[in-house]
C-alpha cells in the first residue's frame, strides 16, 4: 500500500471512529413548554438563581423552553443537524408569546439574539449559556426597571457533537456543513418570527417615545456562519438596490441598506470563508460616501489572536480549496482559506481596551465571573456629521477606543458594513467574548445606534421651515 493510501485509510478509520465514539445524541434539549410563562411559572429574580450550585440550578430551571425573570426573558430556539427547526410550534409559540409581556408593551424592548459556535449547545448550565444570561442581565442593569424590556433568544444546535477530547476536532467539516444548512435553513423562518415580534411590540409604542424596540442579532463562531447564510442574500439585495446608480468617483448618495428589520447584525470570530463577504464589500467599492440616515447594519469583530479561525480555519479549508477553480491573478484562493475576521485588506477598525482583563467563556465559568458592570454616566456628545462613530467616540467611562485600521483607507461615513480586528484585552482568542470590554463596546454601539435613530426620527419629523 503506498503512502498516500495509507494516509487517506488512517483518515477514513479517524472519521468512521469519530461518527461512533463518543458522539453526543442529536435531540432537542429544551423540551419544557411552560403553560403560562408570564405568570404563576416565573423564575422570580435573576439574583436569587445566578450563583446557584450547577446542578440545584439545571433541577430548578429545568429544560424549559423559555425563561422568565423579573429582570428579563431568555427564550431558546433550537435547529436539527439538516438545519429544521426541532419543535416550531413548541419553541416558535415561547417565542411569540413574548408579545404579551406586559414590560416590553409599555417601555418597548431590546431583543437580542445569540446564535452560539462550535462545541457549544442549549444545555441549561452550558458555559455560554450561562454567559449570555449574565450579559442580559448586564443589560437589564443599564436600562434600568423602568426601561425597555430585555427579551433574549438563544438559537442552539448541535455544536458539539463529539465529547472525546481529540476526536471533538475532526467534527471541523460537519459542524460547518451544518451551520450552514441551518443559515440556509429554517433560520430565515426564525428570523421572521423575530421580526414579527419587533413590529408587534412597536405598536404598542407611544409616538413621543425617544427609544424605541431594537432587535439586534449576535453570530459566534460558526453561530456567525448561521447568521450570514441566513443574512447574505437579504442584505445582498437590498445592497444591490441601493447602490445600482452608483458610479466610480460618483459622490451621490445611496440608498438606505438594511437587513430586513434586524437593526444590527454582529459576527463575532465568525468561522467562514472571506470569500463569501465579498460580494457585499464589492457592491459598495465605488461609495465614497453613504446615506446620511444610514446605520450599521453588519459588524464583524475579529480577535487578533483567535487560534481557531485564525490557523486551525485555514488548515480546515486547505484541502476542499486545494481541489476547487479560482480566477487567475486574484486573492479568491487566500479569500476561502482565510476567515473574515483575519483578512487585513477588509479592516476597518482596531478595536483596542483601556487597561482591561478578558476571560474566555471556560474561565469565566470556573470562577463564576460577575460581568456585572453597572450603570455609567454615559455622557455623550452628539454628533451626527461624522456618523456613528464620531458619536462612539464622545462615550465617556468606556473600556475601549476605536482607531482607523492602520495603512488601510478610511471608511466611508455611515458606512453600512464594518470589519474591525480586536486586541487581545476585547476578545482574548476564540471564546474570550464575555469580557467587560467587549460587552461594553457592544452595549455603547447599540445605545449610540438608539441615539441616532432617535435623532433621524425627530429630523423627518420636524416641519418644515
Amino acid at each position: 500500500m503506498s503512502h498516500s493510501r495509507s494516509i487517506a485509510t488512517c483518515g477514513l478509520a479517524l472519521c468512521l471512529l469519530s461518527a461512533c465514539v463518543g458522539t453526543t445524541p442529536h435531540r432537542q434539549i429544551r423540551t419544557l413548554s411552560v403553560t403560562d410563562p408570564l405568570g404563576k411559572d416565573s423564575l422570580g429574580d435573576y439574583n436569587s438563581l445566578k450563583h446557584l450550585p450547577h446542578d440545584v440550578f439545571a433541577k430548578t430551571v429545568g429544560e424549559r423552553t423559555i425563561e422568565c425573570y423579573q429582570q428579563f426573558d431568555l427564550s431558546v430556539v433550537e435547529f436539527d443537524d439538516q438545519g429544521k427547526l426541532w419543535n416550531r410550534d413548541q419553541q416558535l409559540g415561547a417565542l411569540d408569546g413574548l408579545v404579551d409581556d406586559t414590560d416590553a408593551k409599555r417601555n418597548g424592548a431590546i431583543i437580542l439574539v445569540f446564535v452560539h459556535g462550535w462545541q457549544e449547545n442549549a444545555d441549561v448550565v452550558n458555559a455560554t449559556v450561562r454567559c449570555f444570561r449574565r450579559m442580559l442581565y448586564d443589560w437589564y442593569q443599564d436600562e434600568g426597571p423602568e426601561g425597555r424590556r430585555i427579551i433574549g433568544v438563544y438559537v442552539g444546535w448541535r455544536g458539539k457533537s463529539q465529547r472525546l477530547p481529540l476526536l471533538k476536532w475532526l467534527t471541523f467539516w460537519s459542524r460547518k456543513k451544518a451551520a450552514h444548512k441551518i443559515g440556509r435553513g429554517d433560520m430565515d423562518e426564525l428570523l421572521i418570527h423575530l421580526e414579527g415580534l419587533k413590529r408587534g411590540l412597536m405598536k404598542f409604542e407611544p409616538s413621543d417615545k425617544r427609544y424605541g424596540t431594537r432587535l439586534v442579532v449576535i453570530g459566534h463562531s460558526f453561530g456567525g456562519a448561521i447568521v450570514f447564510s441566513a443574512l447574505d442574500n437579504i442584505l445582498k439585495r437590498s445592497t444591490l438596490e441601493s447602490v445600482a446608480s452608483v458610479k466610480p468617483g460618483d459622490s451621490k448618495k445611496v440608498g438606505i441598506i438594511s437587513a430586513g428589520d434586524t437593526d444590527l447584525v454582529v459576527l463575532l470570530n465568525p468561522a467562514f470563508e472571506t470569500l463569501l463577504y465579498s460580494g457585499l464589500q464589492e457592491a459598495t467599492t465605488n461609495c465614497i460616501e453613504f446615506n446620511p440616515y444610514q446605520n450599521t447594519v453588519l459588524m464583524t469583530i475579529g480577535a487578533q489572536n483567535d487560534t481557531a479561525t485564525g490557523i486551525a480555519f485555514p488548515v480546515g479549508q486547505f484541502f476542499p480549496t486545494l481541489l476547487q477553480n479560482f480566477k487567475t491573478n486574484s486573492d479568491e484562493r487566500v479569500m476561502n482559506k482565510t476567515a473574515l475576521g483575519h483578512y487585513n485588506r477588509y479592516f476597518d477598525y482596531l478595536l483596542t481596551g483601556i487597561g482591561t482583563t478578558n476571560y474566555p467563556a471556560t474561565a469565566s465559568e470556573k470562577q463564576d465571573t460577575d460581568f456585572h458592570i453597572g450603570r455609567r454616566d454615559r455622557r455623550r456628545n452628539l454628533s451626527l456629521s461624522e456618523g456613528m462613530l464620531v458619536q462612539l467616540g464622545s462615550f465617556t467611562n468606556r473600556q475601549w477606543n476605536l482607531f482607523a485600521y492602520p495603512g488601510n483607507p478610511k471608511p466611508p461615513t455611515h458606512a453600512p458594513f464594518l470589519v474591525i480586528s480586536a486586541t487581545k484585552d476585547i476578545v482574548d482568542n476564540h471564546t474570550g467574548i464575555w469580557g467587560d470590554a467587549l460587552v461594553d463596546f457592544l452595549r455603547d454601539f447599540i445605545a449610540a445606534h438608539d441615539d441616532r435613530q432617535a435623532e433621524i426620527k425627530r429630523q423627518q419629523t420636524a416641519p418644515a421651515r
